[in-house]
This record gives structure tokens, C-alpha cells and sequence, in this order.
């Protein structure tokens, strides 16, 4: 489709974004996953299934890589700084 191999889409990408095309899609999905931890009604079971993962472990982990910290420990630290709300 953009008339590179997928290799050398690959290195396009990555030169241009500073990130793989699959980093990239877990870039998005993180920053998806910390907006919708603000909404304390739903699990973090259910934000992973919401943003593209198959399970909350699978959202740790790469959550973890690129905030630093697990989204439960997010969503403790953003409630904290919110005033407990």
C-alpha cells in the first residue's frame, strides 16, 4: 500500500514516530487505558478489554513499560492527587 516493503516500512516509521508501528499501537492504547482509569466504575479487566488487550495481566505488563507504573498503582496515585474523588 505505500509501495515499501515491510521492512523498509518498518524503519520508515520507526525514523519518522520514533517508535515500531507495534509500540506505536501500544503507545495509543496505554495513553486510551490512563483516560479511562479516571472512571473508577469500571475494572481494570475492563479498561484492558476496552483499549485492545486480551487480559489485565497483558495491560500490566506494557502499561508498566511505558508509564512506569501498573495501572492500578496509576489510578491510586491520579485518585490521590484528584482529592480522594
Amino acid at each position: 500500500m505505500a509501495g515499501l516493503s515491510q521492512f523498509h516500512f518498518i524503519r520508515a516509521f520507526k525514523d519518522s514516530v520514533g517508535l515500531s508501528p507495534y509500540q506505536h499501537v501500544l503507545s495509543q492504547r496505554t495513553c486510551r487505558a490512563r483516560g479511562l482509569l479516571s472512571n473508577r466504575d469500571l475494572s481494570i479487566a475492563d479498561v484492558a478489554l476496552a483499549v485492545g488487550f486480551t487480559s489485565a495481566p497483558q495491560l500490566n505488563r506494557v502499561f508498566q513499560k511505558f508509564v512506569g507504573v501498573t495501572p492500578a498503582a496509576f489510578r491510586r496515585d491520579m485518585c490521590a492527587t484528584d482529592g480522594g474523588s
